[in-house]
């Protein structure tokens, strides 16, 4: 990566059914906590991964779409499990490969960076945890 390239890593709160999910791009610092809290250790089989609710709280998706900074190219978080994409394929909905314990609580350091971009009150009016639950 050139010395003024941009890594561009983002996080998108997995909330609304039709509007625009809210997002954000997260820093050199925010990149590294999740790299520390991304614990592959402990895999759990698909059959464990929690079924998404067609509306409301649906967890966190991190993209990495240029595969900058060591992440995979997707990981999707949500009720204690860790879903990681390695490659790109057609589109956005993109399939999980691998499924992983959320051990670390990478869900719950995303649900306190959402607060604290304001957006905690669309979290308990769609049904998601609160930061600290």
């Amino acid at each position: 990566m050139e010395k003024n390239e941009e890594v561009t890593v983002r996080v998108m709160l997995d909330i609304f059914s039709g509007p625009t999910n809210p997002g954000w791009t997260v820093g050199a610092r925010q990149i590294e906590e999740i790299r520390r809290l991304l614990d592959t250790s402990r895999p759990v089989t698909p059959e464990e991964e929690v079924e998404a609710a067609a509306s409301g709280y649906r967890g966190f998706v991190i993209f990495n779409s240029h595969l900058q900074a060591a992440l995979p190219y997707k990981i999707r978080v949500r009720a204690g499990v860790v879903g990681i994409t390695d490659k790109a394929g057609h589109g956005e909905l993109i399939i999980p490969t691998a499924f992983y314990e959320d051990r670390l609580h990478l869900e719950a350091y995303l649900l306190a960076q959402a607060a604290t971009r304001g957006y905690a009150a669309a979290l308990e009016e769609m049904g998601g945890p609160r930061a600290g639950d």
